[in-house]
């Protein structure tokens, strides 16, 4: 990866890097397809099911990447984060 410029490093060009290596191993990228529901508990399969208007995806694994607006996607983190400008969390 390419990804240093003049001693500093690029984030967005290791990003799209790592993007496109994963596009030609077989990942499947849907931009712009907003989620309307995640279900709250895995199937017998152990999958998770993603509805989005494009239909719905199950995956063993999801990333909810929301920042501050998590518990509009996850109730249950309400009282554990607010949105706050300039502030970062983390939790486990």
């Amino acid at each position: 990866l390419h990804i240093v410029h003049g001693g500093s490093s690029m984030a967005s060009k290791l990003v799209h890097q790592i993007l496109e290596k994963l596009v030609k191993s077989g990942l499947n990228i849907q931009a712009h397809t907003p989620v309307t529901s995640v279900s709250s508990t895995r199937d017998s399969g152990g999958l998770w099911s993603v509805h989005t208007a494009r239909g719905t995806i199950k995956a063993p694994k999801l990333v909810h990447a929301a920042n501050a607006y998590t518990s509009q996607i996850l109730p249950e983190y309400t009282r554990a984060i607010t949105p706050v400008r300039g502030i970062c969390s983390h939790l486990e």
